[in-house]
């Protein structure tokens, strides 16, 4: 079931975009890339968010997390209206409480695997950030690559190292964009049992973009974008 976005009492609800419009102006010309969408998420709630390629998908979810600003509608995370923040302002919001993984994996390549998981705490002023980040990095098989490079890895060790980093500052949502679209299946299939075990652990809402069916039936909620627009 599709529940839009009207609830602003529930102080479970981490997401919430209301009546979302965003548009691109190329030679002169208008073009709407999402219309009218609304929709929420709740803590601990999984979210895939489906559809063709240019309907939307990868646009909408950088609104959700503040990374860009609709052109109308609103958006709050964590209670905060979005729209009325610079954005500095929107990265504070987002610290330590907001996790990414991204299809092309995202990770810094003059930083060794451990300096890369470590990075989020360091910028959060953790003072155990080494231990944390290496006891991450154990959960995700991967205790043993500490000191190696990303370039050095394989598409699914990199995947994994990038899920470490998402994970270690325990944030209360994380965004996923395509996080198995660089992977053979067999890879895919591993990173997808392994993103679904860190989230059931830490209990992190999870709003994920993906053509991959087999990821989006594992979450409580499928929403289809068409066109810009949610059609269920």
């Amino acid at each position: 079931m599709n529940r839009t976005a009207n609830s602003f009492g529930n102080d479970d609800i981490i997401v919430q975009a209301q009546r979302v419009g965003k548009q691109v102006t190329i030679n002169g010309k208008t073009t709407d890339i999402l219309k009218d969408v609304s929709l929420h998420c709740e803590k601990g709630e999984t979210i895939a968010i489906v559809g063709k390629s240019g309907s939307g998908k990868s646009t909408l979810l950088g609104l959700l997390a503040g990374l860009d600003q609709p052109d109308s509608g609103s958006i709050h995370l964590f209670g905060q209206h979005l729209n009325i923040l610079s954005e500095d302002q929107r990265a504070k919001q987002r610290a330590g409480k907001v996790g990414f993984v991204f299809q092309n994996f995202q990770l810094l390549d003059m930083l060794t695997v451990l300096e890369n998981v470590m990075l989020p705490l360091e910028l959060a002023g953790e003072k155990n950030g080494r231990a944390i980040a290496i006891g991450w990095l154990e959960k995700v098989g991967l205790g043993d690559r500490l000191d190696q490079l990303p370039s050095s890895l394989s598409g699914g060790e990199q995947q994994r190292v990038a899920l470490a980093r998402a994970f270690v500052t325990q944030p209360a949502i994380l965004f996923a964009d395509e996080p198995t679209g660089n992977l053979d299946g067999d890879t895919g299939q591993a990173i997808i049992e392994l993103l679904f075990a860190l989230q059931t652990n830490s209990q992190t809402a999870l709003i994920i973009v993906t053509h991959d069916d087999q990821l989006a039936s594992r979450c409580q909620r499928q929403l289809l974008l068409q066109k810009g627009e949610l059609v269920n």
